[in-house]
């Protein structure tokens, strides 16, 4: 089962069946991503293993986390805005707990090119990485 936002997007891009039309929504969906400060974007915050220039950074607030992102290619910025709106406010253990692809109903993932594809795993993957660092925090993490 996924969080309220996260299945919404999913929902939304459930609805369309064609791949093109599953594009513009996606760079659509880029257009709505903020501005993630120029400060924030370092070696350390960039994702590995895309092809274009990704960077996610996290913070840990009231027991949840919100994280920030960028990417000025158009498919990747939209997939960073997809897995921040829906695990931005969520604590680290629901965002661990989420399945290993959780856009799969979406058909967003499968039409994408191989390097593409690869790209949203590393963007996902660095995500549940900020997860964990930030459980590993918590009083009594071992």
């Amino acid at each position: 089962m996924l969080p309220p936002t996260l299945d919404k997007i999913v929902s939304r891009f459930q609805r369309i069946t064609d791949d093109k039309e599953r594009y513009k929504m996606l760079i659509a969906y880029g257009g709505r991503l903020p501005a993630m400060p120029e400060p924030l974007k370092t070696a350390e915050t960039k994702v590995p293993g895309c092809v274009s220039e990704v960077y996610i950074s996290s913070e840990f607030r009231d027991g949840k986390m919100h994280y920030l992102g960028a990417s000025e290619a158009l498919i990747a910025r939209g997939l960073v805005t997809i897995l921040v709106e829906g695990l931005n406010d969520l604590p680290p253990e629901a965002v661990l707990a989420l399945p290993p692809d959780p856009l799969k109903d979406t058909g967003i993932v499968q039409s994408l090119t191989p390097s593409r594809a690869n790209g949203f795993y590393n963007i996902y993957g660095r995500m549940r990485q900020e997860a964990l660092k930030h459980l590993a925090t918590l009083p009594g993490a071992e």
